[in-house]
């Protein structure tokens, strides 16, 4: 019983550890920000030009589809701690985003 506990109370610090880690992504006409804040080390920051970056995700999403942003060769995989239809919803509405942003013109 003690080992079914130590591994209970294992597996809980775990899940608490892995549920610091987030990504915060930031879109402007001028750039695409993406942070990843693991949940141990240091954040990683990103930044592309929207005018370059693909998007990419399968339709309809299977189980291990990807969602990857594609920019001058570069591969940045986002959302995967999302569910594959959450990674395709949020996939579509980056890339709505993106022409937007696209669009936009200075004066």
């Amino acid at each position: 019983m003690g080992a079914d506990v130590a591994l209970l109370a294992w597996a809980l610090n775990a899940a608490r550890v892995a549920a610091r880690a987030f990504e915060e992504i930031r879109l402007t006409p001028l750039k695409l920000l993406v942070r990843k804040h693991p949940p141990r080390g240091a954040d990683t920051l990103v930044e592309l030009n929207p005018y370059w970056v693909r998007v990419q995700m399968d339709d309809p999403p299977a189980r291990t589809s990807q969602l990857i942003l594609w920019s001058h060769g570069r591969a940045i995989q986002i959302g995967r701690f999302l569910d594959p239809r959450e990674r395709l919803s949020f996939a579509r509405a980056l890339r709505a985003a993106l022409g937007h942003a696209r669009q936009f013109r200075f004066e």
